[in-house]
């Protein structure tokens, strides 16, 4: 890649980190290293989403646009983030007991869950109907 997107891609890195900081700051509460490391971490996410919006301009400025491009660009897309989404809900759902209550006793909740849209079908906790992962 360009060496000048290299730097950019960086900044959206540390960005990113930003972010990432910001959400541990319930970690060190009342801790002065929390305030001070990590309080202003949430500026990330701006910064986060433009440098991402200028990333994809200029690498898709020069493509011919069409509907196979903008399909092989989706597919692309799907491919990097679907797959993990799926795995860190599985584990998540693993880890929190939460399994048997999606597989076993309501697996239409499970669709909603797949194909990222709320059912309102459930309820009841722990996810009212929404995906489990928040993300989702």
């Amino acid at each position: 890649m360009n060496q000048r997107i290299d730097v950019i891609q960086l900044l959206r890195g540390l960005a990113a980190l930003m972010v990432c900081c910001f959400h541990m700051k319930g970690i060190l509460k009342d801790s002065i290293w929390g305030k001070m490391l990590f309080q202003n971490g949430s500026l990330g996410v701006p910064l986060f989403f433009m440098i991402s919006g200028f990333i994809l301009y200029v690498t898709t400025s020069k493509a011919e646009i069409s509907p196979t491009y903008i399909g092989k660009f989706a597919l692309k897309r799907l491919l990097r983030i679907v797959p993990l989404y799926y795995l860190l809900t599985f584990v998540y759902l693993a880890v929190h007991s939460n399994l048997s209550l999606y597989l076993i006793d309501n697996p239409r909740w499970l669709m909603p869950m797949y194909f990222f849209y709320p059912s309102y079908l459930g309820f009841t906790g722990p996810s009212y109907g929404f995906p489990p992962l928040a993300v989702g």
